[in-house]
């Protein structure tokens, strides 16, 4: 949605808007789906989980829910949480739902 000279409005869909004037007061809002990923999860390198989880693409709930990761630590750095995983943990807790999907106890 741009906002032009007071109006909001939306460039037509299947067009690629190359060029749009803004001046002060203007504004530019965008909206992206995310993407949904490729592979296990339970086999995304736990480091970069970690990595994905600093940097805000994926929340605390998301990383233990669906990475399978333990948090070790969480702290605050210019007011934004910063997280440490805990590879062994995580390693087991991995193994231990691959062997629930799999279908042992």
């Amino acid at each position: 949605m741009l906002t032009t000279a007071g109006r909001d409005w939306v460039p037509p869909l299947r067009t690629k808007l190359t060029r749009q004037p803004l001046r002060a007061g203007d504004a530019v809002a965008a909206a992206s789906p995310g993407g949904g990923g490729y592979g296990d999860p339970l086999e995304r390198d736990a480091a970069l989980v970690e990595r994905d989880l600093n940097h805000g693409y994926v929340d605390r709930e998301v990383a233990e829910r669906d990475y399978g990761v333990v948090v070790a630590g969480e702290t605050q750095v210019a007011g934004r949480a910063r997280y440490r995983l805990d590879a062994e943990r995580s390693r087991a807790l991995r193994e231990q739902r691959r062997l629930v999907a799999a279908g042992h106890p």
